[in-house]
């Protein structure tokens, strides 16, 4: 073609330069894309945490700027899924798509992460993995913000280890810009901003070149990128919630937090539940604030040895939960055979210099996320950003290891090739990749009828259709019905059932929800199978699934 060559690994089309590698990474973008999207189940239904993303990015673009960005459902993810449907997407697709294009992209940092650590044949090799991960294909098509937190926090660890390496104010600068990306979709990332300069000190340390001056300097400018987002976030929820907290998020999440029972409680004067005041962003004259559990009790005792035996029993609780971590979701990040190559990876030759600063950088990154998660609270999903990690390690363990196949055979056959290494790097790809299969078939199996709540969306759907009042109010245990029927929700209160009638007349709820799979308690055995109850009207019932019924009654006044 005119005006186009070829040399040195790249091509030159007119003013243009473009490498092999980002040809390679574009492909595999296109293709990660393509699986991610088929992925996703034809009768897929948005979760509560998808509905409030969906909702706030609606406000924001609606004008109600204050209404759209939420104290404690992550801000940035319901924006960009508002700036997708403003654009023209399906409200419910909007979030889904948001997702999908981050789990794609995130295959751009993670390649060269993996090149600058462990080369280009690992980061081939590492990125293949990525693009067919059950988990990472999984989380692509939740309306969450797990692909897209995966996709700041690979970057700000790429960013991050380039400024040490470079000793590179600029790139201080843009990894602290980056941390405060991420604070702004998962509030947690927050430690990162303090554990990137304690990584920077102890390799300094290790590597004998310890220059304070220096390393306070990068942690001030580090600060700097990461206040330009946070800083106006912190005073936003301050504004809104009355208290000093990153996220109302951490607040609820904290171990000191106990809202055990209370959540759905009526709140005295407010008229409304501990949930809609958090979750719904529906905040009053009186300030949330979160009550130590030693506080039900009378006296709080002060002294030190209680501070003690508060840290000793969070320490005993994280390290529990850091087993539990271990044991229960290790094997759905790296399953076992993944496992046993990374590891072969770290053991099949002697250690340079170079690898172990490596390991130890990404290993930081991997023990302070599974002991902050152990801290506060533990869910597989929020262990999927370390997945990239894994496949870099993955991807230089398959490299080692078809190595010294490679190797041994030749030793064996006197010296004669077998195969080449690529070749058993080719093989090995292929079964780490159909290792993947049990986990393909146990996340179908998740989006069954016992997970999936497809008889609220059904209810939601049916009720936007034959509700009496245009946009009316519903009152139910989960927000699910109301979305899809295109109402305002009001939480069902855990109280009496003349209470909640009351309750409902109060808020001037016109429908009250019923779904055997969120209560099961007195007040679901109270309204199953009753045709009219004093203050309610049975309009709707849905008994196809025994043991996932759902009905609707009209608040009549």
């Amino acid at each position: 073609m005119p005006g186009t060559e070829e040399r040195e690994g790249f091509v030159r089309l007119g003013p243009l330069r473009i490498t092999h590698d980002m040809v390679l990474v574009a492909i595999m973008v296109i293709l990660a894309f393509v699986i991610r999207l088929e992925s996703i189940p034809s009768k897929a239904v948005l979760n509560g945490d998808g509905i409030y993303y969906t909702i706030l990015g609606e406000k924001f673009f609606s004008g109600d700027f204050a209404g759209g960005i939420s104290a404690y459902w992550s801000p940035l993810y319901s924006i960009l899924t508002g700036i997708v449907e403003f654009i023209g997407a399906n409200r419910e697709f909007a979030g889904r798509l948001v997702s999908l294009l981050s789990g794609a992209f995130v295959l751009v940092p993670s390649f060269l992460l993996i090149r600058d650590f462990y080369g280009r044949r690992a980061a081939i090799l590492g990125t293949l993995l990525l693009i067919f991960d059950p988990s990472s294909i999984r989380a692509s098509g939740w309306v969450m913000t797990e692909s897209l937190y995966t996709l700041v926090f690979v970057g700000f660890i790429l960013t991050g280890w380039r400024a040490i390496q470079n000793d590179s104010n600029r790139s201080f600068f843009g990894t602290g810009v980056l941390i405060g990306i991420s604070y702004l979709i998962k509030p947690e990332a927050i430690a990162y901003v303090i554990l990137l300069p304690l990584v920077f000190l102890g390799l300094s340390i290790l590597q004998r070149r310890l220059v304070l001056r220096k390393i306070f300097t990068s942690c001030l400018i580090t600060f700097a990128g990461f206040s330009i987002f946070f800083l106006p976030y912190i005073l936003f929820v301050h504004a809104k919630t009355g208290i000093w907290t990153i996220s109302q998020k951490v607040t609820i999440n904290l171990p000191a937090a106990d809202f055990d029972g209370e959540l759905l409680k009526i709140l005295n004067g407010e008229r409304k539940t501990m949930k809609d005041k958090v979750w719904g962003d529906d905040y009053g004259s009186v300030t949330l604030q979160p009550q130590p559990a030693l506080a039900r009790n009378e006296s709080v005792p002060s002294d030190s040895p209680g501070l003690l035996s508060g840290i000793a029993v969070l320490a005993k609780k994280a390290m529990s939960q850091l087993i539990w971590q271990i044991r229960r979701y290790l094997p759905a990040i790296l399953p076992i055979p993944l496992l046993f190559v990374a590891i072969a990876g770290f053991f099949s030759k002697p250690w340079t210099r170079e690898r172990f600063f490596h390991d130890a950088y990404l290993a930081s990154f991997v023990l302070a996320t599974l002991t902050g998660y152990a801290i506060s609270a533990v869910e597989l999903r929020y262990l999927f950003p370390l997945i990239p990690i894994a496949a870099a390690w993955v991807g230089i363990g398959a490299i080692d290891l078809s190595e010294w196949a490679a190797n041994s055979a030749r030793a064996i056959r006197n010296g004669r090739d077998l195969l080449r290494p690529i070749y058993f790097q080719i093989g090995l790809t292929v079964l780490l990749v159909c290792s993947f299969v049990p986990l393909y078939a146990a996340y179908m199996r998740a989006d069954t009828i016992d997970n999936v709540p497809y008889e609220e969306k059904e209810a939601g759907l049916w009720l936007k259709d034959h509700s009496a009042v245009p946009n009316p109010t519903v009152m139910s245990a989960n927000i699910t019905v109301a979305f899809y029927a295109c109402a305002k929700h009001i939480y069902l209160p855990d109280e009496t059932l003349p209470t909640i009638v009351a309750y409902a007349k109060e808020r001037n709820t016109n429908y009250l929800v019923v779904s055997q799979r969120r209560i099961k308690d007195m007040v679901s055995s109270e309204l199953s199978g009753v045709d009219e109850i004093a203050g309610l009207r049975e309009v709707y019932r849905d008994q196809r699934y025994p043991d996932h019924q759902v009905a609707i009654f009209e608040v009549t006044y």
